[in-house]
Formats: C-alpha cells, structure tokens, sequence
C-alpha cells in the first residue's frame, strides 16, 4: 500500500534526503523532549483539580501549580527552539541544493540545456522551498504526529476509554476527507507549476526586452498577453489552493464539533460520578491534541502529493550529464 502511495521520483528523493540526515536526529531530539513534557501535563492538571483543588489542599496548591508551569514554559520554550532550527535547516538546504543545481546547468552541455531561463528560475527558487521542507521536515514530521497521536490515544484511554472510543470515531470521516481531496490536490499541483514557470519566462522576456518593446510601441499588447499568462496560473493556483484549504478546514470542522460531544458525555459522567471533573478538564484538553498531529500529517502528506512533480523537475536538472573537459583554462581563483 504504502509503495503504491509513493511514485518513484518521491522514494529517489527520500533515498537523496539522507544526506541531511544529522540535521533530521536534531529535530527529532528536540521534539522527543517535547512529546515527555506533554505526556506529564494532563496527569498533574487532573491531580491539580481533583486532590489539590477539590480537597481543598492548600499545602500543595502552590507547589503543583509551579510544577505545572515549568512543564509549560519548558515545552513551549523546547518548541521555540525546534521551530527556529527547522527554518534555519532549511533555509541551509535551500542555499546547498541551489548551488547543487547551479552547477549541474553550469557543466551540462549546451545541447541538452532545452529550459526556458523563466522555468529555471522557478526550479530554483519557489520549487526547492518545497523540496526542502520535504528533505529535512517530511519524514520526521510524519513520525513525529504518529508519537503525538500515539501519547494522546495512550492517555485518553487511561483517561476514560467509554469517552476516548467516542472521540476515535471521527477518525473514518478524517481518512474519507483526506482520500477524497488527495487526487485532486496532485492534479492541481502539476498544473499550478506549470503554470508558475511559464510566467516567470514570460517575465524574464518580457524585462530583457523592455527596451525593444518601447521602441516599437507595443507595452500594452505585450501587458495583455502577461495578463492572460498570469490570469491563467492564477485560476490553476486558486483550485489548488481549494483543495488544499477544504482539506485542512474539513480536519478543523472536525475537532470543533468534538468538543460539545465531549462535553455533553463527559458531563454526563460527572455528573453520575462516573468520572471526575479533573479527568473530565484533563481529557478535553488532550483531546484537542488528538486532531493537531491527523491535521499535520496531512499537510505532509499533501507535500507527499506535490513532491512527485517538484521532484520530477528537480532531478531533470540534477541527472544533466556533464561536459567533459576540454583543457579550457579555469577563471583565476581571485576572479569577481
């Protein structure tokens, strides 16, 4: 199942994001810790409202409200620091597979260089933003919410496993949201590229050449026939954005009518002395954990979903033959 959900320029592009791999063990580290901080949280918040709060037990009132503000400040303190390294990762790749590229169109021979200037310029800037989410944030990012879903499952089932069933049974209409826009969303993917990098050679022709353009008084036939262009990649990008934003706004439709489900049953339960009001509180505050990951995994999976194109065009300037030497003397090394 899962080779038939990767196509093959997707599996050779995770093959080729292993050369980032320590930079990958850095985010997972950080994360890691993260994940332990928010494992203890709901236990000290049900025993802060059910033996401190409702016993009256003002001795420990202070102690466990200080323990549970280190565990935020330390995981959100953790995050800050996970988040500044994965942009700054990869804004590094960006810059390394930039340079990769260059030289790969700057040895190929002149014969097999058949990309318009506009499209390059796409490859290389736009195109490899997305290539370096998915070589140094995809896989981690995947593993990382199956940990988070896996620590919220394990702590609403010792929470309260009649009221954690009910909240896994949104979890089929999470999976028919994600199978009934992920085809589409490839579809609009491949379309919306293309469509980018005819602009941008259009753009590039038509700024070489402003001059001539003057000289021949045609700035508005040639403002129009840009407009049509950049009309065209508008309408591809605004459908592939549709699919994009119904997908993750379906996932958020979801989470929010939880929470009154929740809510209502568990209030019940209180109610019936079934279950505590610290469990209760406890529970509705991991539960909403329970959609973050489904709704991050499927931003990574959509990446999945565009990473077939955006790799295809990658490893067609990466797989150029190189021109062999010809004795030709290289530039001096202090050349600017």
């Amino acid at each position: 199942m899962i080779s038939n959900f990767f196509s093959s320029n997707t599996k050779r592009l995770f093959k080729y994001s292993k050369k980032y791999q320590k930079k990958v063990r850095n985010i997972f580290a950080f994360f890691l810790s993260v994940e332990i901080l928010l494992l203890i949280q709901p236990f000290v918040l049900r025993y802060l409202i059910d033996d401190v709060m409702m016993q009256s037990n003002f001795s420990l009132l202070l102690p466990i409200i200080m323990l549970y503000l280190l565990l935020v400040i330390g995981h959100i303190t953790l995050n800050f620091f996970a988040n500044y390294y994965i942009m700054s990762y990869g804004a590094d790749v960006i810059k390394n597979e930039q340079l990769i590229l260059y030289e790969k169109l700057q040895k190929a021979p002149p014969i097999f260089l058949n990309f318009k200037i506009g499209d390059i310029l796409a490859r290389l800037t736009s195109d490899l933003e997305y290539i370096s989410n998915f070589l140094v944030m995809t896989k981690p990012s995947i593993i990382i919410n199956i940990i988070q879903f896996g620590r919220v499952s394990l702590i609403l089932f010792l929470f309260n496993w009649p009221l954690a069933l009910l909240t896994y049974a949104t979890i089929p209409i999470y999976f028919w949201i994600l199978k009934h826009f992920k085809t589409k969303l490839m579809e609009t993917s491949k379309e919306e590229r293309k469509g980018y990098s005819k602009v941008m050679e259009s753009l590039r022709e038509k700024i070489e050449n402003v001059n001539t353009i003057k000289l021949y008084k045609k700035e508005e036939f040639f403002q129009q026939k840009l407009k049509v262009e950049i009309k065209e990649w508008s309408e591809n990008k605004k459908q592939y954005v549709w699919s994009e934003v119904s997908l993750n706004r379906g996932l958020i439709f979801i989470s929010a009518i939880m929470t009154p489900i929740i809510l209502g049953f568990g209030g019940y339960m209180v109610m019936k002395g079934i279950l505590t009001l610290g469990t209760l509180i406890a529970f509705l505050g991991v539960s909403q954990g329970l959609y973050g990951p489904l709704n991050l995994i499927s931003g990574q999976l959509a990446t999945l979903q565009q990473a077939d194109t955006l790799s295809q065009r990658f490893f067609e300037i990466f797989d150029l033959p190189e021109e062999e030497s010809e004795g030709i003397y290289s530039l001096p090394k202090n050349y600017d």
